[in-house]
């Protein structure tokens, strides 16, 4: 689990859980219920509320309340133990709930400021601490999709890298702004790659409005021939009418103004291929990101491709000794074998 999903997942269960009040209902409830004066519709009421809350739970959210042992708590099976306490096993149980409960609302927020990326997040939040070169600085964050048990190669890791240093670069020259300024802030990984770039914000929300279109135009080519329509997407982004109409007005030079067009339709066929995302495209898609943007074969390693190797290489110093025993022949071996003081011939072709 990448560090920005747990940080997310975490803050969300805390909130719910203070939102709903439930600890102080179910301690009250527990107390109250020893002298018979127990409100049920007061402990239902928080107990609905935090269920309404978990069901907007995603697989981050669910996997650290089970780590929490809290995973049950929006489960209405188990509520009527948590309200009806008749045996020592439901106080037990109620004991032990609460005990957990505690337990989230004590250690997450210590879990929050141990994986809590500083300045990520002050920048997310526009924290009034920032430097004051950071206040006109914008976050880029692009997620390199990677399927179970397949891993980036460093070839697209450099691909990746390149297309957005030059989707920088082309933005930034469009805006008139600097194009040295891009760095990378933060690299996170989990069940996909995470790297947050600053920059200029006006150049950094170009390069947002760039992949979108790429995106935009990622789905609806969705059904032409594979590879025919990724030159397609890259000739007709609306950067390059962009650049075509300053190039008129004066504002670019001509050899400028190919450079540039040469670069983005470059980069972008680039960045298709590699299979990368933003958030951005997660929150308004209507079809799946993760199989339209995929990256090219190639560019992902697999475990069982390395273990295939191994056992290929294996194969073939196995063939290769073989061969050897062939064309010398055994009278041949058993000599060599006893000048080079090998105690048999198959002693000397295993080494």
């Amino acid at each position: 689990m990448r560090r920005d999903v747990m940080y997310s997942a975490s803050k969300n269960i805390m909130n719910a859980l203070s939102a709903s009040n439930i600890y102080k209902v179910i301690f009250n409830h527990r107390l109250a219920n020893k002298d018979g004066r127990g409100s049920y519709s007061e402990t239902l009421k928080s107990l609905n509320s935090y269920s309404l809350l978990a069901a907007k739970y995603g697989d981050a959210e669910k996997e650290v309340c089970k780590f929490m042992n809290i995973g049950e708590l929006n489960n209405p099976a188990m509520w009527h133990q948590l309200i009806e306490i008749k045996s020592p096993e439901d106080e037990s149980f109620v004991v032990k709930t609460l005990q957990n409960i505690r337990f989230a609302q004590i250690h997450l927020p210590k879990l929050l400021k141990l994986i809590q990326q500083g300045l990520v997040e002050d920048i997310k939040q526009g924290s009034a601490d920032l430097p004051s070169h950071f206040k006109e600085k914008a976050l880029l964050s692009i997620i390199l999709i990677e399927e179970e048990g397949h891993f980036s190669s460093p070839k697209r890791l450099s691909k990746v890298l390149d297309c957005i240093d030059v989707f920088y670069e082309v933005i930034a020259s469009i805006n008139k702004q600097p194009s040295n300024d891009l760095m990378v802030l933060a690299i996170d990984s989990g069940n996909d790659k995470f790297i947050d770039f600053l920059g200029m914000e006006k150049t950094i929300n170009g390069i947002k409005d760039l992949i979108i279109s790429i995106w935009d135009r990622k789905v609806f080519h969705r059904n032409d021939q594979a590879g025919a329509d990724i030159n397609l997407i890259a000739q007709s982004l609306p950067v390059i009418e962009d650049i075509k109409r300053l190039k008129n007005e004066g504002e670019l030079e001509s050899d400028i103004a190919e450079n540039l067009i040469e670069n983005i339709v470059k980069a972008a066929t680039q960045f298709i291929e590699s299979g990368v995302i933003i958030p951005e495209i997660n929150a308004q898609a209507s079809h799946d990101p993760r199989e339209l943007m995929k990256p090219e074969p190639g560019l992902l390693i697999s475990q069982d491709q390395n273990e295939d190797a191994t056992t290929n290489l294996e194969e073939a110093e196995l063939s290769e000794k073989d061969e050897v025993s062939e064309q010398l022949g055994e009278d041949e071996l058993e000599k060599r074998s006893q000048l080079l003081g090998f105690d048999s011939a198959s002693d000397l072709v295993r080494n």
